[in-house]
């Protein structure tokens, strides 16, 4: 996350919030992956990407919380362990340098991909939070604001410096700006991306 601590200084002093989340979109319409690190946040936002859908980051984003909440892309990257990898072919060999031994997991940058949609905007339509589950299948059902701010903050307040009042006065306003579901991550892929995707179009206009 390089530069993270400039890019949450200046959200801060405008109406915007860094958040620890993936996002990912349809037609312009996006949604926030949330949960703690190893929940699937970039496993199922690089899925999203494979399948031809918008994507704007895997785990940490911009959001403006105006008259229309917007979601910004800021890395435009993807970090994924061995086991991810090997689940999307179009990613293996195209990692960006060496494994990164910090994170324990390879970068991808979205821009050297091909046939990629990178979304450096899309308005927020949904809050997913992430829960990993044994099943095949992908369920998803609403979840309450609380719950989705509960998914979003304890990450977020750990990774940022600062007036960490004044953050998680933002993200709880975030947590109410769109309809929250939890979407219970099933074992096959290709279901959470027709899972997410269905959902996303039905909220288009």
């Amino acid at each position: 996350f390089p530069l993270r601590s400039m890019f949450h200084w200046l959200a801060m002093n405008s109406s915007s919030t860094l958040i620890h989340a993936g996002a990912v979109g349809v037609g312009g319409v996006g949604a926030l992956l949330l949960g703690p690190s190893g929940s699937g946040k970039s496993t199922t936002s690089t899925a999203c990407l494979c399948a031809g859908l918008d994507f704007s980051g895997d785990d940490f984003v911009k959001v403006s919380l105006g008259t229309t909440p917007t979601i910004h892309g800021l890395y435009m990257a993807a970090k994924l362990d061995a086991q991810s990898t090997s689940w999307l072919p179009a990613f293996q060999g195209r990692a960006a340098g060496r494994f990164n031994q910090r994170i324990g997991k390879n970068v991808f940058l979205g821009d050297a991909m091909p046939d990629v949609a990178l979304a450096h905007q899309l308005s927020l339509g949904a809050l997913f939070v992430l829960d990993r589950t044994n099943m095949p299948e992908t369920r998803i059902e609403p979840a309450s604001a609380g719950a989705a701010f509960r998914s979003m903050a304890a990450n977020t307040i750990a990774l940022l410096p600062g007036d960490q009042a004044k953050l998680l006065s933002r993200l709880s306003r975030l947590a109410t700006v769109a309809p929250a579901y939890k979407l219970c991550l099933g074992t096959e892929l290709e279901g959470v991306v027709e899972t997410i995707k269905h959902t996303l179009g039905a909220l288009r206009p």
